[in-house]
């Protein structure tokens, strides 16, 4: 079952990057002229050039501009591919129905419904 849960959380990371391809990280993470997403300030230990960037995918993230976040995050993470945090940022725009309960599954195991005790 490790594996299986390990394979769910790459599988979005691949497909963002595979969207991406080779798009330089400037072409993803500068804001439109007029963006109102807020401002975030969230210090990284990542490389300094990655610092607005990673701040500007926070505040995508916060915002609930999911597949934005999802895809800055991943930009950063392939311009500085030592940036844990950059994953961490992929792994957290995958979350994105927090103000409702997770749907029902089959028997895997895992999960509400999985048969597990994770749910009514």
């Amino acid at each position: 079952m490790l594996r299986l849960t390990a394979m769910r959380a790459v599988v979005p990371l691949l497909a963002v990057a595979v969207v991406l391809g080779d798009a330089p990280v400037s072409a993803q993470v500068v804001p439109p002229p007029g963006e109102k997403i807020g401002q975030v300030t969230f210090p990284v230990s990542c490389s300094p050039a990655m610092q607005k960037p990673f701040e500007r995918a926070v505040a995508l993230l916060h915002s609930f501009w999911y597949l934005e976040s999802a895809k800055a995050f991943a930009a950063i993470a392939q311009a500085d591919p030592g940036c844990g945090m950059a994953y961490w940022g992929v792994a957290m725009s995958q979350w994105t129905q927090i103000w409702s309960p997770p749907t029902r599954r089959g028997g895997d195991g895992e999960g509400p419904g999985g048969g597990g005790q994770h749910g009514p």
